[in-house]
């Protein structure tokens, strides 16, 4: 350690504790992201509640954000009607939320539930996805039938640390202190956030407390992690010659901030793609079912899982509703 930098160390600061081993270290180290390694198998497994997330998005897809009516979206020409307006989502034209949604799945393999971001809806910057999905999974623990019937009693009560989440975009500070308060063990990310700063790993290195393993998509293989990379980098460049929005007063709106990227024509098709492969994907290893360390019971297969994810994603987009619980 660099002590001349350690004597600068609060006193109320554990010298022992994680934060006093990183006090000097460089910050590339302090928010160092660890290589994770995946068999083929579980590549596929996470492949396929990827998909599912992503699938989830598309079937939800909303972009108003400055109203269906007034003004331009250059960057949403194929969602924009006749008439000039712009396509909202399945319930009507109005922005509820950012295109952002979180998957939790058990250690079974069941998928529990899913929930969007909703900062729109309520008027409030903190209806994240993954919060909104963690506070349900307790507020519902009590809740007997699921909306998989034959499922049973809720398993969800005390802590989720069996549970993996599974987000379309890097979390935040606020929703990666709720996963870690929740006990969740692992989170998978489908994009990083520039505007985030790693602030989930600099939790994870600086905490003495459990808190959640960040995995970027990439790490399993999925190509559509770089293909949003890729896209939202564009956006950023373009966004001085070619605005997000443009006002009927001919203003423009340049907007940089990836929600608004996850509003385009760009996201949009990236996301079709995900989709796609969701409906037409073919297990590579339909009989692969791992075991559960804690548990030692088998979890579902990689073709159940498959099988499971359809027909929640049927149910998502049909009987569900974007916001609700998904319990009866």
């Amino acid at each position: 350690r660099d002590e001349a930098l350690m004597a600068d160390l609060p006193t109320y600061i554990d010298p022992q504790s994680r934060v006093a081993a990183m006090w000097s270290k460089p910050l590339s180290e302090v928010a160092f992201i660890p290589n994770v390694q995946f068999s083929a198998l579980d590549e596929e497994r996470h492949r396929i509640y990827s998909l599912l997330l992503m699938s989830l998005v598309r079937g939800w897809w909303n972009g108003n954000k400055n109203g269906p009516r007034d003004g331009e979206y250059p960057w949403r020409a194929s969602q924009r009607r006749p008439d000039g307006t712009y396509l909202g989502d399945k319930l009507g034209d109005r922005y509820v939320g950012h295109n952002i949604c979180a998957l939790a799945v058990d250690a079974e393999g069941d998928i529990i539930d899913f929930d969007f971001n909703h900062n729109k809806l309520f008027n409030s910057s903190v209806q994240h996805a993954e919060a909104r999905l963690i506070r349900r999974l307790f507020g519902l623990a009590a809740v007997q039938d699921s909306w998989d019937l034959v499922a049973g009693p809720a398993k969800y009560r005390t802590d989720l640390s069996q549970t993996t989440i599974y987000t379309s975009l890097e979390s935040c500070a606020q929703c990666s202190g709720i996963m870690a308060l929740g006990l969740v063990p692992r989170v998978f990310y489908l994009q990083p956030d520039p505007g985030q700063y790693f602030v989930a790993q600099l939790m994870r290195n600086l905490s003495d407390v459990s808190v959640a393993q960040h995995v970027p998509a990439n790490s399993y293989g999925f190509n559509y992690f770089e293909d949003l990379v890729a896209a939202y980098a564009s956006f950023q460049s373009d966004t001085a010659t070619k605005p997000f929005y443009v006002a009927n007063d001919g203003s423009s709106h340049p907007d940089k901030a990836i929600t608004s990227f996850l509003c385009t024509d760009d996201a949009q098709a990236i996301y079709d793609r995900a989709r796609q492969e969701f409906e037409g994907y073919t297990c590579a290893y339909p009989e692969y079912a791992p075991q559960n360390a804690k548990t030692k019971h088998l979890a579902k297969s990689n073709l159940d899982v498959l099988n499971h994810a359809r027909r929640f994603y049927e149910y998502a987009v049909t009987a569900a509703q974007r916001g609700t619980p998904h319990f009866n």
